[in-house]
């Protein structure tokens, strides 16, 4: 019982910065991603890229075998839902609502464009990481966390999310780590309070678990 309520409250702590939506980039939310948002454009740019994946993949790309694990594989017939313009706020967007609605494998696809572009590359891959972290997919949000990592470091979100995944694998002491380095990054940003806060209480967890 009370391992249960102790899941369900990490769940809540973790519930407001693992949703997707417009604000979520760390790139701002304005950078065009798309050359055209119709449904069946953004279907043939996936499928384009799920394929270059799928190669990268077949090379010893572990990366590219993790986000093909999240987008299922090239080939599958898929249509994404309404994007409200070409750019990196309403790709989140729309990924937040294919989430929502419990198609993660559609949202993963709409997010994994992003790492198509340079500048948006490590907002693709943390919504990648989120995304697993939700599916409870722990190694792959922290393969995918640490890449984001790599393209922004510093960032305290990738940091929550790397220390979640160890924090649900057992690994205290790297997930003590990577919370603290979040919680000390998130004070010098306003806007990741809630970041910081969730940092905050799974360090508090980790003590008095």
């Amino acid at each position: 019982m009370l391992e249960s309520s102790l899941a369900a409250y990490v769940s809540e702590i973790m519930q407001g910065i693992l949703t997707l939506g417009p604000d979520w980039a760390l790139s701002g939310p304005g950078l065009v991603i798309l050359s055209d948002e119709t449904p069946a454009a953004v279907a043939t740019a996936v499928e384009e890229l799920l394929v270059r994946l799928t190669d990268r993949a077949a090379d010893g790309d572990a990366v590219a075998r993790d986000v093909l694990t999240l987008t299922g594989p090239a080939g599958e017939a898929w249509q994404p839902g309404v994007i409200v313009g070409c750019d990196t706020g309403a790709v989140l967007a729309a990924a937040g609502r294919a989430a929502e609605a419990g198609d993660r494998q559609g949202a993963a696809r709409l997010a994994a464009l992003l790492t198509t572009v340079e500048e948006s590359a490590a907002d693709g891959y943390l919504a990648l990481a989120a995304l697993a972290a939700e599916a409870a997919a722990h190694d792959i949000a922290i393969e995918l966390g640490t890449r984001a990592l790599e393209l922004s470091p510093g960032h305290p979100r990738a940091h929550v999310i790397i220390g979640y995944g160890q924090f649900k694998k057992g690994q205290s002491k790297a997930a003590q780590n990577n919370l603290a380095s979040a919680t000390r990054l998130a004070r010098r940003r306003p806007e990741l309070r809630a970041d910081q806060r969730a940092a905050q209480q799974l360090l508090l967890l980790l003590h008095l678990t």
